[in-house]
């Protein structure tokens, strides 16, 4: 259907009585409105019209995240700009495994909230346990994620420090998500929320040339304006939010060390001892590792997405 056959029918939609209604109740001085029970097919047609109406945040929370995906399929083919919609992932699954982190599913998360978190989304879609994990505060990441762009004067040291303070691992050539590279005057680096990696080439302190790169066989091909940092993990190194993390965790590994030498388990403790002291000196040193995710809660204690609201 082309953009004026689908605005002809959003129109006729917003005509509606029932639809005027709805939008009626999204009322601008009210600072949040909800609504339970809508009808899966009725409620694209209704978040597309009153987002016409109504400059306002919508968040819908869904069963699972294929019904998700779903939705979103759903509104952009009612038109709504895919830039405006953001699905928030859950990573619950990935805490049960010993594997490395997922870090398409990270960058997901993070891309999600940056865009909520500056305004640039207007339809969020989670379920409830995605929406209630824990994550970096929203003021926190405005300010972590930065722009790069042609003509830019940048310290390279400075940019390296800065990418390294952000979870960003130093590798010799970039490979996945999420690291980063120098070799003299140019800088690559894969943001955890691209589709693939960008080659910065300065000329002095200067930005002279942004081009997207193949990971396998890394060639630079096309040009770009710009390019968007945002943390490589849900996590900030702040001094104040690593002490305390530490000190929480170095309490929860005593108490739970006591429990199981009580319980007359030998070889349990010296385990657990070894790896989560492992981990306390990852954090001590602010160095970003596998198990992070599972220290966000302690980071960043009762910070979930509900504060995006």
């Amino acid at each position: 259907m082309d953009v004026a056959r689908l605005q002809e029918v959003r129109s006729s939609i917003r005509a509606l009585p029932g639809v005027r209604a709805f939008a009626h109740l999204l009322s601008p001085q009210s600072h949040r409105t909800e609504f339970t029970d809508v009808s899966g097919n009725l409620l694209p047609l209704l978040i597309a019209a009153s987002m016409d109406e109504q400059n306002a945040l919508w968040c819908v929370l869904v069963a699972d995240e294929q019904r998700a995906q779903t939705l979103a399929a759903d509104l952009a083919a009612m038109g709504v700009p895919e830039s405006q919609v953001v699905v928030l992932p859950s990573m619950l699954g990935e805490l049960f495994e010993d594997t490395p982190p997922d870090l398409h599913l990270i960058g997901s998360r993070i891309e999600s909230l940056w865009k909520v978190a500056t305004g640039q989304a207007r339809v969020l879609i989670a379920t409830a346990q995605s929406l209630l994990e824990p994550t970096l505060p929203p003021d926190a990441l405005r300010e972590a994620t930065f722009t790069l762009r042609k003509g830019d004067v940048v310290d390279m040291d400075w940019l390296v420090r800065r990418l390294v303070e952000l979870g960003y691992e130093r590798e010799e050539m970039v490979a996945q998500r999420g690291q980063f590279s120098r070799r003299g005057g140019i800088l690559d680096i894969f943001p955890v929320h691209a589709d693939e990696p960008v080659r910065l080439e300065f000329f002095g302190d200067e930005i002279d040339r942004l081009q997207p790169f193949d990971p396998d066989s890394q060639r630079a091909s096309g040009h770009l304006s710009e390019c968007v940092v945002t943390p490589a993990r849900e996590v900030l190194w702040s001094a104040a939010d690593v002490e305390g993390a530490v000190s929480r965790l170095q309490h929860l590994l005593d108490e739970t060390l006591q429990d199981l030498i009580q319980e007359g388990n030998e070889r349990a403790p010296d385990a657990l001892r070894q790896r989560v002291e492992d981990d306390l000196l990852r954090l001590q040193n602010r160095v970003a590792f596998e198990r992070l995710e599972h220290y966000i809660v302690l980071l960043h204690p009762g910070v979930d997405a509900l504060q995006y609201l």
